[in-house]
């Protein structure tokens, strides 16, 4: 229970902290760890070829990714928070990354760097 309150926390306090959000934005988070011998440096550079990728490609410009890291505990463990300004930006760059280009663009760019076994996509509202 507590990894889901975990990446629910960290939607939630990237979403208030984000000046670009004012309609319902959606964030898929992951839940990963480090590879052995692997950095967060080495996480964020591929997630940074990821993210441009994305951005260039699809989104033009309108896709986010932050990472969170454990202040407590597991310090190998952390979250991918990437996240959309709706529902249509996050399908199209999932259709995308399926594609050959995507393909080809992003292979195994993440293999031996990081280890993502869940990820949810929510949907996040402000209170109003």
């Amino acid at each position: 229970m507590s990894k889901y309150l975990l990446q629910v926390l960290a939607a939630i306090v990237f979403a208030f902290f984000s000046g670009s959000i004012v309609a319902d934005t959606f964030a898929e988070v992951y839940n990963c760890k480090l590879e052995e011998g692997k950095t967060a440096e080495d996480a964020h550079a591929a997630n940074s070829t990821w993210l441009k990728w994305v951005n260039e490609n699809v989104a033009k410009g309108t896709v986010t990714s932050s990472s969170g890291t454990a202040v407590v505990g597991d310090n190998k463990a952390f979250l991918w928070i990437d996240t959309y300004p709706d529902l249509a930006t996050w399908s199209a760059v999932q259709t995308a990354l399926d594609t050959k280009e995507g393909k080809e663009a992003l292979k195994d760019l993440f293999k031996g760097i990081t280890d993502c076994k869940e990820n949810r996509l929510w949907k996040i509202a402000p209170t109003k």
